[in-house]
């Protein structure tokens, strides 16, 4: 079966928007709102950048904070995609 080269996934549309808008901090609701994804695929996305040390979570009153780590930026995002 092939894939169709114009469709876009959620593990495409999380990265590319974080490289489009470079905010130190990001929610997740805010992620969601901004790209039309459902919370569950935002949150598997982001997950996936942590793993791949992208991004750096933080916890403040059980609200998760997603950061850009120093020293990873935008452009070494885009090479990678």
């Amino acid at each position: 079966m092939q894939k169709n080269p114009l469709v876009t996934t959620n593990a495409q549309k999380t990265p590319h928007f974080l490289i489009d808008h470079p905010v130190k901090e990001l929610l997740e609701s805010e992620i969601q709102k901004a790209i039309r994804i459902s919370k569950s695929g935002v949150n598997y996305a982001l997950r996936d950048l942590v793993a791949a040390n992208f991004l750096f979570r933080t916890t403040k009153k059980r609200i998760n904070r997603w950061l850009e780590l120093n020293g990873i930026g935008s452009k070494d995002l885009r090479s990678c995609l």
